[in-house]
């Protein structure tokens, strides 16, 4: 770590000249998640370019083995299913074809950062600094405007008590929580392996400051998901590693008093779990309830090939004229629902077998290893469990920005168990 830290411009001059597909890739890798605040269009042309660069690589060394990896032909799968079976069939097959087709760029900018960008110790610590330095400012935007209503970069909060920080919605929370958890792993796992104390203090003080401002931040999901990953981690070190099992507990513990604390003492955010607590008690009457019912109506109905792409949002408003549905959106806020209905029941249990091979993959990770990997890998588990936890609202799984933003986090968590000795992504 310290050789990084003292000599960056030498590490990138030496990737420069070694691999220059390889460089253009990572250092797009490390601007995608400043692009994602600053410009989506431009977050999403450095995938498309990852992608290409990935490509021309695998044809000129004649290296096909990311192929072999059991996500990417999960993946693969799917896309052919969208393409060939789902958007001929759709409300509008052209709409369709224009998520259908270039959705393969998240299943090549997976394989480029798992098996060809980041596979070494240096790259991974790397883009783990990248994310946090960009987490902090955003930390230090949006606590400006839960106490003075406008953020550093000049954005009012949103209504009925929900942060925006450097957006303009709200979406600063959901963003830390699949931006940062990776690098939770990643930067724990560091602190782990060094002798200084301050180091590991200082991991604990960002995770905590971070789900501090996920919870301000008024977004539930982020926050309820945030929770259940971290419930994730604390529960498997305590099943798995005894000598960390106290550590564990303890500040899963210490996570559940703060959360309290700010609770007890913020009026916004508890006016937002009395909220939350209505919509529990009457779920089916609730707008997610309503889009829940709506996208299984759909999915239903058109079980064999689905609606096609975007066509909940075409469909909806008309079970609202016939009373099957009272209530709309552009999606239903729930991946599985979302699948079910856009892609049918073999769509839904393709995306099911792709989170399974996810899964699967920490999951091997986990029993193969053990000491300061193992938490490595469950940390990568947690991840996992954060964006496909089936009983929450999210956003749209096809849509550009909340897709780049599900399947970068993915790509980075799956790509830190290349940090283990000995081992390589495949």
């Amino acid at each position: 770590m310290n050789e990084i830290i003292r000599g960056p411009f030498q590490f990138f001059r030496d990737a420069a000249k070694s691999d220059s597909l390889r460089f253009v890739s990572y250092i797009a890798c490390l601007l995608i998640p400043w692009m994602l605040v600053a410009s989506r269009s431009v977050a999403d042309t450095l995938c498309i370019v990852i992608s290409l660069c990935f490509i021309i690589h695998s044809v000129r060394k004649s290296n096909w083995a990311w192929t072999r990896d059991p996500v990417v032909r999960v993946a693969l799968l799917a896309w052919l299913w969208m393409i060939i079976v789902v958007s001929p069939f759709a409300t509008d097959v052209g709409e369709s074809y224009k998520v259908a087709l270039p959705w393969v760029r998240w299943i090549l900018m997976y394989a480029a950062l798992s098996s060809w960008v980041l596979t070494t110790r240096k790259d991974i610590t790397i883009a783990a600094f990248n994310i946090t330095l960009l987490a902090i400012l955003l930390v230090a935007d949006t606590l400006w405007q839960y106490r003075f209503g406008v953020s550093l970069t000049g954005h009012p909060a949103a209504e009925n008590y929900r942060l925006t920080g450097p957006f303009s919605n709200a979406k600063i929370g959901i963003f830390l929580t699949k931006m940062c958890f990776p690098t939770f792993g990643i930067l724990f796992y560091l602190s782990l392996g060094s002798a200084r104390l301050r180091n590991s203090l200082a991991v604990l003080f960002y995770l905590g400051i971070c789900i501090a401002t996920i919870m301000l931040s008024g977004e539930r999901t982020a926050f309820f998901s945030a929770i259940i990953g971290l419930f994730v981690v604390a529960i498997i070190i305590a099943i798995t590693d005894r000598k960390l099992r106290l550590i564990s507990l303890g500040l899963s513990a210490l996570v559940l008093v703060l959360s309290l604390a700010l609770l007890m003492t913020q009026p916004a955010l508890q006016d937002r779990l009395i909220f939350l607590s209505q919509q529990m008690g009457n779920f089916g009457q609730s707008a997610y309830g309503k889009l829940f019912w709506a996208g299984y109506q759909l999915g239903m109905e058109h079980w064999l090939t689905g609606t096609g792409f975007k066509g909940f949002r075409l469909l909806c408003p008309e079970m609202m004229n016939t009373g099957v549905a009272n209530d709309c959106n552009l999606h239903p806020h729930n991946p599985y629902i979302e699948w079910f209905a856009e892609a049918g029941l073999i769509g839904l249990l393709l995306f099911i077998s792709l989170v399974g091979s996810m899964v699967y993959r920490a999951y091997h990770s986990i029993k193969t290893t053990n000491g300061n990997a193992r938490v490595l890998a469950i940390f990568t588990l947690a991840v996992l469990v954060v964006h496909f936890f089936p009983f929450l609202g999210t956003q749209s799984f096809f849509s550009n920005w909340p897709a780049l933003l599900l399947w970068y986090s993915v790509s980075i968590a799956l790509a830190s168990l290349n940090m283990v000795p000995g081992r390589l992504a495949k």
